[in-house]
């Protein structure tokens, strides 16, 4: 018979002292060989700790507690610990159940999954919108609702304002939000009509498709101000850190928008393209119901001026910055085909088109921590530490993934794009751990307000890179690598700066860590 286990302690640093909420018995076994469950009160807000205290007669063979993290206000659930098994034969708690129970309560995982999924959903579901438009309707229609998709995209674009920069960074720490809602979702219905007004006034930009359509122009005008309006609901609800309410409102999007092209297909591309519109208003509609229930307040059009000091200054810098970071992927295909040849041209675009899986995963991550360091000012180094592992998780992965498969993806578009992308697929796998460092170096600047230092990382980068690609690069390769060199100009900028940033700030956001 051996001597009682050694007790691990939960480890927990001086400044966090502890207190014990909850202490029972576990299910199971007899008094000599029930272990106690003991819940205890980490100095973090959000979490409770909860481990396994082995009695002193306890004889059975030594078991190492495991943690795991449970919302604060929830109860301890049963599956967090297998403490059946744990009393019964002194066996490892369930590691499964103990890790989903950690990352299913983790704020952070969580919203980030839902981003991911979001993005998956909307990427597989618009591939097969426009499969049903290819078998439903003429060629010609489909590529005028093609180029109406494409000028919807301009409108959202031009007409957000920069809010989906200043919405995050100042929405969650407001005490009244209802003004600043209200105040955004009057600028963007405005900014939304005037910028679609421009797209139906200037040809060129829809591709000539609405002129003299004079019913098509219309619908155009409310798809423009529809899709404004849902893209600063869904800033809104991230934000406020719920973004499985926006992926609710993706699905009621997706399934319509496979199923109004049935309805429709005798009203050609007005009828195409009334069903993105109207699958579009489906969604934005399920975005403002939860807005609704999350604030208790309906928004309201009342032209006003923002509430917040430093608004507008913020969402310009944001808005700039924004413009600035997507040069080198909106001109980069212009120069491939100028420079390299319309055969050069179709590797590139699929090149991108598998890097787009890290970057995105990435970005996905990143819009989840900024509204929870936004709404947590104590616990920013923490939250950016969490976002480090979850990158970890998430991008990593699938750079790896990516990178060692970039001979077999491209496969499916033919033998010739395989050979013709393999190499620049693998270096833009690596350009994706990049930018993963780079939202992360840029999440200290963005929570400092310092918006000018990534408009200038910003800068630098598309410098690089389009000065590279349009001087010195002869192949698909050589463009990746000239997307990896402004990559690691921009991670030298914003790690320099965020390094500055974290120093000086490091009291007042490690105080809860």
């Amino acid at each position: 018979m051996t001597g009682p286990p050694r007790r691990r302690e939960p480890r927990v640093r001086d400044s966090e002292p502890t207190v014990e909420i909850n202490r029972r018995p576990a299910v199971g076994g007899g008094a000599d060989e029930a272990p106690e469950i003991r819940t205890e009160h980490v100095a973090n807000e959000d979490t409770l700790r909860l481990s396994v205290e082995w009695i002193p007669r306890f004889t059975l063979t030594e078991v190492t507690p495991d943690t795991v993290w449970i919302p604060r206000s929830g109860t301890v659930p049963d599956e967090a610990i297998d403490t059946e098994n744990v009393a019964r034969y002194g066996s490892r708690p369930n590691r499964w159940r103990s890790w989903r129970a950690r990352w299913g309560n983790e704020p952070l995982f969580r919203n980030s999954l839902y981003l991911l999924v979001n993005l998956g959903l909307g990427a597989v579901t618009g591939f097969v919108f426009y499969a049903l438009l290819a078998h439903l309707y003429p060629v010609r229609e489909v590529g005028m609702v093609t180029a109406l998709i494409a000028a919807n995209s301009i409108v959202i674009s031009f007409s957000g304002l920069g809010l989906n920069y200043s919405l995050v960074r100042l929405l969650p720490g407001a005490a009244d939000k209802r003004p600043l809602l209200d105040a955004s979702v009057t600028y963007i219905a405005i900014s939304g009509l005037v910028v679609s007004t421009a797209v139906v006034l200037i040809p060129d930009a829809s591709g000539h498709v609405l002129s003299g359509y004079l019913t098509l122009q219309v619908l155009f005008l409310c798809g423009g101000v529809v899709a404004s309006l849902k893209a600063v609901g869904e800033v809104a609800l991230i934000s406020q850190r719920s973004a499985g309410k926006v992926l609710g409102s993706s699905i009621v999007l997706s399934v319509l928008r496979l199923a109004f092209p049935f309805l429709f297909t005798g009203a050609g591309t007005f009828g195409a393209y009334l069903s993105q519109v109207l699958a579009t208003l489906a969604g934005a509609v399920v975005i403002f119901v939860y807005l609704v229930k999350v604030n208790q307040h309906r928004p309201r059009l009342r032209l006003r001026p923002m509430p917040v000091d430093g608004f507008w200054k913020l969402s310009f810098g944001g808005y700039v910055t924004g413009v600035v970071g997507g040069l080198p992927a909106m001109i980069l295909p212009i120069i491939v085909i100028e420079r390299l040849g319309a055969e050069e041209s179709a590797y590139w675009s699929i090149a991108m088109l598998f890097a787009n899986f890290v970057f995105m995963s990435s970005s996905a991550v990143s819009q989840a921590l900024l509204p929870e360091g936004s709404a947590n000012p104590a616990a920013r180094i923490q939250l950016i530490n969490r976002t480090v592992r979850v990158m970890c998780v998430t991008a990593l992965p699938a750079a790896v993934l990516i990178f060692f498969l970039a001979p077999y993806v491209a496969l499916p578009f033919g033998v010739e794009y395989a050979r013709g992308t393999a190499d620049g697929i693998r270096v833009l796998a690596i350009s994706g751990l990049l930018v993963s460092g780079n939202y992360i170096a840029g999440a200290p600047l963005f929570f400092a307000k310092q918006i000018w230092t990534s408009f200038l990382a910003n800068l630098v980068n598309a410098v690089v890179v389009l000065g590279l690609a349009a001087t010195w690069a002869r192949s698909v390769t050589d463009v990746a690598v000239s997307w990896l060199v402004g990559e690691v100009t921009n991670i030298l900028i914003l790690g320099s700066a965020a390094y500055v940033v974290i120093k000086r700030r490091s009291p007042e956001w490690l105080s809860s860590t």
